[in-house]
């Protein structure tokens, strides 16, 4: 039987909360040293005043980890254009040497949010126009991913 996989959320910087980038490239380094699976980031454009940015949080732990696995849980991409977040997945990906996990979602807890990204709040096929209109950039990988929904530096 398989161990079971652990995993730790890594809080996003923020002075305005107290959380410098140093404490949080300290924690990704000691998830590591632990013997700890992978490092989750959560990510928000704005939740009720506060955005971060998953895919940039996790850039930073790439740059200091070696191997741990990288994880988005989950990343708001209809919220962005997809194209460019392709290819930052794709960097991501390739700086991490394959360690990268993306994880998708569509949002909706704050509605702020899709105002503030040009899109009218969720309403009945919304989530259906916007995995459409992501799964166009991600191209087949999105559609069939491995790893349990992973990018690929193929892309």
């Amino acid at each position: 039987m398989q161990a079971p996989s652990v995993s730790v959320m890594l809080k996003s910087w923020d002075i305005r909360t107290g959380t410098t980038g140093g404490m949080v490239l300290d924690a990704a380094r000691q998830a590591e040293a632990l013997g700890l699976d992978g490092l989750i980031a959560g990510d928000h454009v704005t939740f009720y005043g506060y955005g971060n940015d998953g895919l940039i949080t996790l850039t930073a732990a790439a740059a200091v980890t070696e191997r741990i696995e990288l994880k988005t849980a989950v990343y708001l991409l209809p919220l962005r254009h997809p194209v460019p977040v392709a290819l930052q997945v794709a960097q991501l990906d390739q700086l991490s040497m394959g360690r990268f996990v993306l994880g998708i979602g569509v949002g909706g807890e704050d509605p702020h949010e899709f105002w503030s990204s040009g899109w009218i709040p969720p309403h009945a096929g919304h989530g259906q126009m916007k995995r459409s209109r992501c799964s166009n950039a991600f191209g087949p990988r999105m559609a069939s991913p491995t790893r349990g929904g992973t990018s690929s530096s193929t892309m």
